[in-house]
C-alpha cells in the first residue's frame, strides 16, 4: 500500500473512531445507557441538584440535602468537567462533555506525537494517527474523560517551554491546565511530574528554565483556586468516613495475585484495555531491540530519547501496579492530610504510556516498512478490541448491544415524569424523605431533600447521626454493617429490597429495619420505597399512595412518619 492510501485509511479510520465515540450518546439522549456506579448512582444527582437549585458557587456553605452536610464534600471543582454538568445538567453536561474529550484528545495527543517524534516518517504519522485516536477513545470514568484528553497536551507544553531559554507567553497556559483536570485523578500526579522532570532538566543543562518553573507555578496557584474544596477538606480538623479505611496493621498483606491483575488490566476506572494487544506485542517489540542491542546492530542509530521513554514506560507499568496494589492491600501512606488518598491512580497515566512506547518502539525498529505496517495492523486490531470491550465505562457498548434488554437507561433510571406526579400529589416543599429499594440519588436529581445519599468522603458526624437511623438493620445484617462501619460512603437505608437498579418492577413486600424515632429526628419526613413494607404498622409509619406508570421501571409507595393521607 503506497503512502497515499495509507493515509486515506488512516483518516476514514479516525472519523470512524471519533463518530463511534460521539454519536451516539447523541442520536440515543435520554434512552441512553449511563454507567451507574459511580455515575448515576452519585454524581448525576449531585450535579442535577445543584444545577436546578443554582448551588455551583455556594459550596462554602452547608447544601440543602443530606442533612445539612457541608458544599465542599462534594468535591465539585471550578474544572471544566463540573462547570459543564452543574451548567447544563447531567444529561447536556455528558453530550458536551464527550464532544469536547473527542477534540481535545484527538489533537492534543496527535500533537504530543508530532513533537516527540520530529523525525518519523509518512508511515509512523499514520501510526500515530491511530494511537491517537484509540487513546481518545478508550472508555474511562466520564469524569475523568476530560483530564485524560487534555494530558497530551500537558506534556507538549512541558516540552515546549523546555526548549525555551527565554520567556514565553506559553507560559500562561499552566493556569488552563487545572481547568481541564481532576485534582485527584489526573492533575496531583501531572504536578509531581512536572516539578521531577523540571528538576531533572536543571540538573541536565545546569541552568533553571524560567518558562518551565514560571508555567508551574501559574499551574499551582490555579490548582488552588479551581479544587478549593479538595483543600477545605484537607486542611480541615474534623475527621472524615475515610479515617475507617485505614486497616489493622497485623493483617496486612501482600497481595501478589492482585499485584498481577493490575498488571495485566489496569483499574477499573482507567483501564489501557492492554491486555490481549498492545501489552504482549510491545513485549515483543521490546525483546526485538534489547536483542539488536546487544548485538550491536544499530546500537548508534537508535534515538536516545526513544530508548529512555520505553525504559520509563516499563518501570511505570510496574511501579504503578505496586503502588496499586500496596495499598489495596491496606498499607497507608500518611503522605496527606486526606485520609485515604488514592495513590494508586498513578496506573492510569498508563493509558497514554503504552502509545508512545509503541511508537517509540517503532522508532527503534525503523529498518524496514514491515514493522511500520505491522504495527498499524495491531492498533487497528486495538481500536476493534476497545470498540467491543464490555468493561463498565464503555456506555457506546452498553447502548449499542444491549438494546434495553437487561440494562436500566437514563430516562428509566431517573424516571422524572412519575417522581414529577408525586411531588405534584403531595404539593412537595423541601421535606426531608429517603429511598429504600434503589438510590437516593434519583430522588436528588428529581428535586426531593434527601436525608441519605452517596458521598465517598464526609464527616463522621454525619456518618454517626445517620448510623443511628439504620442501627436496626446494621444489627440484622453483618455484610452491611461490616460495609457501613469500615467506610459508610453509601448512607442507604439498607434492607432485603437492596437498591441496585432493575427492571423487575413488582418485588414482594418486605420489611424495613430502621429508627423512626431517629429518622424523624432528623427532620425525615417521607420515605419513598420501591417495596411495599410489610411491618409499616409497627414502625409507625403510614402509606400515603403508591405510584407508578405505565413502561416504567418503578412501583413507589410513599410512606409518612406524620400519618398523613391522600383519602
Amino acid at each position: 500500500m503506497d503512502k497515499k492510501r495509507l493515509k486515506a485509511l488512516s483518516v476514514i479510520i479516525v472519523i470512524t473512531g471519533i463518530a463511534w465515540f460521539v454519536l451516539p450518546i447523541i442520536i440515543y439522549g435520554d434512552r441512553y445507557i449511563f454507567t451507574v456506579h459511580d455515575g448515576l448512582d452519585s454524581y448525576a444527582g449531585i450535579v442535577e441538584f445543584v444545577h436546578k437549585k443554582g448551588l455551583f458557587f455556594k459550596m462554602n456553605q452547608s447544601m440543602p440535602f443530606m442533612n445539612g452536610i457541608q458544599g465542599k464534600y462534594t468535591f465539585l471543582t471550578y474544572n471544566l468537567y463540573d462547570l459543564l454538568n452543574c451548567t447544563f445538567g447531567y444529561l447536556h453536561g455528558q453530550i458536551i462533555v464527550r464532544i469536547v474529550s473527542a477534540f481535545v484528545g484527538y489533537f492534543s495527543t496527535k500533537k504530543m506525537f508530532d513533537y516527540l517524534f520530529k523525525d518519523k516518517d509518512d508511515y509512523v504519522d499514520c501510526v500515530c494517527m491511530l494511537a491517537s485516536v484509540i487513546y481518545t477513545v478508550t472508555p474511562v470514568a466520564p469524569n475523568r474523560m476530560i483530564a485524560f484528553a487534555s494530558l497530551p497536551m500537558v506534556i507538549t507544553l512541558f516540552l515546549y517551554l523546555r526548549e525555551r531559554r527565554k520567556l514565553s507567553g506559553f507560559v500562561f497556559v499552566g493556569i488552563v491546565v487545572p481547568i481541564l483536570s481532576i485534582f485527584d485523578a489526573v492533575l496531583f500526579f501531572v504536578l509531581g511530574f512536572w516539578f521531577l522532570f523540571g528538576i531533572i532538566d536543571w540538573i541536565k543543562t545546569k541552568k533553571i528554565n524560567i518558562n518551565v518553573c514560571i508555567s508551574f507555578v501559574l499551574m499551582c496557584i490555579s490548582t488552588v483556586i479551581v479544587n478549593i474544596n479538595f483543600l477545605r477538606v484537607a486542611l480541615t480538623a474534623e475527621q472524615t468516613n475515610r479515617g475507617l479505611m485505614v486497616a489493622d496493621d497485623s493483617k496486612l498483606n501482600f497481595d501478589v495475585k492482585l499485584f498481577v491483575s493490575y498488571l495485566l488490566d489496569g483499574q477499573y476506572h482507567s483501564s489501557g484495555l492492554h491486555r490481549k494487544i498492545v501489552l504482549p506485542f510491545a513485549f515483543i517489540c521490546t525483546i526485538v531491540v534489547f536483542l539488536s542491542f546487544l548485538k550491536n546492530r544499530e546500537r548508534k542509530m537508535m534515538p536516545v530519547s526513544s530508548i529512555f521513554i520505553v525504559v520509563f514506560g516499563w518501570f511505570m507499568w510496574i511501579f504503578s501496579a505496586f503502588i496499586l496494589t500496596f495499598q489495596e492491600s491496606g498499607f497507608s501512606t500518611g503522605f496527606i492530610i486526606i485520609d485515604g488518598f488514592q495513590w494508586g491512580r498513578l496506573i492510569g497515566f498508563m493509558r497514554l504510556i503504552w502509545y508512545i512506547m509503541l511508537v517509540a518502539l517503532i522508532m527503534l525498529l525503523n529498518r524496514t516498512r514491515i514493522w511500520k505496517y505491522l504495527i498499524f495492523g495491531v492498533l487497528c486490531l486495538q481500536l476493534y478490541n476497545v470498540i467491543n470491550s464490555p468493561v463498565m465505562y464503555n456506555e457506546n457498548y452498553m447502548t449499542l448491544h444491549n438494546k434495553y434488554d437487561t440494562q436500566v437507561n437514563f430516562k428509566e433510571f431517573f424516571d422524572e415524569e412519575l417522581f414529577s406526579l408525586i411531588k405534584s400529589d403531595i404539593n412537595y416543599t423541601d421535606e426531608v424523605v429517603v429511598a429504600y429499594g434503589y438510590h437516593p440519588a434519583v430522588l436528588m436529581y428529581n428535586g426531593f431533600v434527601t436525608l441519605d445519599g452517596y458521598m465517598s468522603v464526609h464527616s463522621m458526624e454525619y456518618q454517626n447521626q445517620f448510623r443511628e437511623i439504620i442501627k436496626p438493620e446494621l444489627e440484622r445484617n453483618e455484610s452491611y454493617q461490616q460495609y457501613y462501619d469500615t467506610w459508610g460512603g453509601r448512607m442507604y437505608i439498607f434492607g432485603d429490597a437492596g437498591y441496585f437498579p432493575t427492571k423487575e418492577k413488582e418485588i414482594n413486600p418486605c420489611d424495613l429495619y430502621i429508627d423512626v424515632d431517629a429518622f424523624v429526628k432528623y427532620n425525615g419526613r417521607y420515605i419513598l420505597s420501591k417495596v411495599e413494607i410489610k411491618n409499616a404498622d409497627d414502625l409507625g409509619i403510614e402509606l400515603v399512595n403508591d405510584y407508578t406508570l405505565e413502561n416504567n421501571i418503578y412501583h413507589i409507595y410513599l410512606y409518612s412518619t406524620k400519618g398523613e393521607s391522600n383519602e
